[in-house]
């Protein structure tokens, strides 16, 4: 597995982590065994601590999301999990994030119900959903905004102006 090693500056760690999403290429961190990480590594495992955590998730929801590790590792080394749902008919290709804030629950399972929609509902999508790209944030006991460094990932997201826009948001 390859390592990529990013400085944390604005958009860089962000624009390596969704092109690693996108491609399913490897962007991992070292390992340093966190809490519940070998069941964090089996789709189902993940189900049962999410489930625990999050709003309005019943854990056959995050079951029948039918989750796959993704190459990529958070700080805490932690796997990120993907489901793809495809059209045979898709033309567009869309990513769909949640959990950038550890401490906001809900989009973690809001994406995991969207899942289960994209599924039902024909498209000319291929949808990739990540459900959980700050599991380091949210696994606190006290969940925090930052992930493991301290890093806000939201706002390392490549974003014209965001030096001179971002203090007045």
């Amino acid at each position: 597995m390859t390592h990529l090693r990013l400085p944390v500056l604005p958009g860089i760690r962000a624009a390596a982590l969704l092109l690693s999403l996108m491609a399913g290429a490897s962007h991992a961190a070292p390992s340093t065994a966190a809490a519940g990480s070998r069941m964090w590594a089996n789709p189902k495992g993940f189900c049962e601590l999410v489930a625990r955590r999050l709003p309005n998730l019943p854990k056959a929801v995050c079951v029948d999301a039918d989750l796959a590790q993704n190459p990529g590792r958070s700080v805490k080394g932690r796997p990120f999990l993907q489901r793809d749902v495809v059209s045979p008919h898709a033309r567009l290709k869309v990513l769909v994030l949640g959990g950038i804030h550890g401490d906001e629950l809900s989009s973690t399972s809001l994406v995991l119900h969207w899942i289960a929609t994209a599924q039902e509902i024909p498209s000319n999508v291929h949808w990739r959903f990540v459900p959980l790209i700050n599991p380091d944030g949210m696994m606190l006991d006290q969940p925090k905004r930052t992930n493991a460094n301290g890093v806000d990932l939201n706002r390392n997201f490549p974003t014209p102006n965001w030096d001179k826009e971002a203090p007045f948001y």
